[in-house]
């Protein structure tokens, strides 16, 4: 955090540039919006050259901030998305800063203990399982169709159920699966066992930190996050 502080205000920034960079990392999205407002106002009325660099900086970090609390919540809500205009709200959202957006979906990538989920299901393992599965989808959308699989040593019972889901999961690649795959006409997401899962996850977060500051983030020309859905 000092770094960025230093980077932001310089070595010689302000004792009240410090307070608010650390308050804003430490309260409520509707207080840190409270702070902003004073913060900048302070900057800009009560400091001299308040409406130079200090005030840019200081607006820049918060801003910040706001859209990091808001993409958070987004991404904590996916479990939940029950229409239409959630996700669209969500996608748009993730849209105005895809690099946060990606850092902070692969920073809660967890595996899921459950085979399958479909949004018609409402149970807190359901959600969790949701949220997995549509924050791949978010991530293969704001990085233009980047995707992992991965092999598993899980083997499938011999149940109606687990037929079906072997055969989604392999439907495209017998040796390496994806995190899930959907089963089009009944709109249910398959999920893929432990092992594989915690692989994909590994290979998502190594990708990302090899590639964070280079990296073109952002939905290609074009493409809607349909295409990623299935």
């Amino acid at each position: 955090m000092t770094e960025n502080i230093k980077n932001t205000f310089g070595e010689q920034g302000p004792w009240f540039s410090v307070l608010c960079a650390y308050l804003l990392q430490s309260l409520s999205p509707v207080l840190s919006r409270r702070i902003i407002a004073g913060v900048v106002f302070f900057a800009s009325t009560c400091m001299p050259g308040g409406g130079g660099v200090c005030q840019t900086g200081i607006t820049a970090l918060a801003q910040q901030q706001v859209e990091q609390q808001d993409i958070t919540q987004i991404v904590s809500s996916m479990g939940s998305w029950g229409n239409r205009d959630d996700m669209e709200h969500g996608f748009n959202t993730f849209k105005t800063n895809s690099r946060l957006a990606v850092a902070c979906l692969i920073d809660q990538l967890r595996p899921v203990y459950i085979s399958k989920v479909s949004g018609g299901k409402t149970d807190s393992l359901d959600r969790k399982g949701l949220q997995m599965v549509w924050s791949i989808r978010a991530l293969r959308f704001l990085t233009g169709g980047i995707d992992f699989d991965a092999p598993t040593k899980y083997r499938f019972g011999k149940s109606e159920d687990e037929k079906n889901r072997k055969q989604f999961l392999t439907i495209h690649n017998k040796a390496n699966l994806p995190f899930f795959s959907v089963w089009m006409s009944r709109d249910i997401a398959y999920i893929a066992p432990e092992d594989a899962q915690l692989e994909i996850i590994r290979k998502w977060k190594k990708w990302y930190e090899l590639n964070k500051n280079t990296f073109q983030f952002g939905p290609r020309e074009g493409e809607t996050w349909m295409k990623y859905y299935f």
